[in-house]
């Protein structure tokens, strides 16, 4: 089932995190560097963007959160305000391949056109060639705009677009 996050998803949203970003980055990013981030971090920061309203979607299987997406209006200066962004989109390695991540994908794609975006951009690392070859799959396109913008582990990004008409 997916549905929009609640308040008493951030507990979960924030081990979900963390987990998915271990099974991600582990092996892109220097040793030590995730375990540098913790359960309390995350789950504050998930507690705020719920408070905030942030559009948040979670996929919960056997009640238990197994992936998550945010969306919103795009945040680079260089987009129109028709452009919607992807802020994020996980879901546990476990659950890849069967069409979890696309349904989850295609939810906050929704989300974005009920918005009014006409356009989105996703910022995606650039060695997690896995995350790459599905949003290829599922419509977008690298639109050669790279770095300054990079995750707080200093991997860098580049951008993805797509038109969502």
């Amino acid at each position: 089932m997916i549905r929009p996050a609640a308040s008493t998803d951030a507990d979960a949203l924030g081990s979900l995190q963390l987990s998915c970003w271990h099974e991600a980055y582990g092996e892109l990013t220097p040793p030590g560097t995730l375990e540098k981030e913790t359960l309390e971090r995350r789950v504050q920061v998930w507690t705020g963007l719920i408070e905030r309203e942030m559009d948040i979607l979670v996929l919960e299987l056997d009640g238990e959160l197994d992936g998550f997406a945010c969306y919103g209006p795009a945040r680079d200066d260089d987009v129109g305000e028709e452009t919607g962004e992807l802020y994020a989109l996980y879901l546990r390695a476990a659950r890849h391949g069967v069409g979890l991540g696309r349904t989850l994908h295609d939810r906050a794609r929704a989300g974005l056109v009920a918005g009014g975006a006409t356009e989105a951009i996703v910022w995606v690392i650039e060695a997690n060639a896995p995350a790459r070859r599905f949003y290829a799959a599922v419509g977008w396109s690298p639109d050669d705009r790279a770095g300054p913008k990079e995750m707080q582990w200093g991997l860098p990004e580049v951008r993805y677009r797509r038109e969502l008409a």
